[in-house]
């Protein structure tokens, strides 16, 4: 990126000169979801920071189980070549991780950035993870008051 003065920065030297210093940030690509590089088998701790951003709960829908008490699933099984990479992971408390993918009870995918949940019966999404295309679902909604 460049800056207002010409300055090309990288968006680790924004984030480490401008952001960092008061808190965490996570980029989000509209059709991919949360972003970033590793590769291991569990999830270290700033993926586990960017995996917050799509749900604070559990993804499963329904299910109120703050990420807290989640554990980070692959939305590709790591056992079939899924990355350890938050736009293959999400959010499931132990026991929707359990039954995740079995034939009866359905199972969590990504779909053009968002999480969802695959029903077995239909194999129709609900989408249950943020929308990053919606900015009211981010940034809290449109602006109030009038302008100026």
């Amino acid at each position: 990126m460049v800056t207002n003065t010409g300055v090309k920065m990288t968006t680790s030297q924004v984030l480490r000169r401008h952001i960092l210093p008061d808190g965490y940030i996570t980029l989000a690509a509209p059709h991919l979801g949360p972003i970033n590089t590793h590769r291991a088998r569990l999830a270290s701790p700033v993926q586990r920071l960017a995996i917050e951003a799509d749900s604070p709960t559990c993804c499963w829908p329904d299910c109120t189980t703050p990420i807290s008490k989640c554990q980070a699933h692959h939305l590709t099984d790591y056992a079939e070549g899924g990355e350890t990479h938050p736009s293959n992971m999400c959010w499931l408390c132990p026991h929707h991780n359990a039954v995740n993918g079995r034939p009866d009870r359905g199972r969590m995918a990504r779909i053009d950035g968002r999480i969802a949940w695959i029903s077995p019966k239909y194999g129709t999404p609900r989408f249950t993870g943020r929308d990053y295309v919606d900015t009211e679902t981010i940034i809290g909604g449109p602006a109030q008051g009038a302008p100026g």
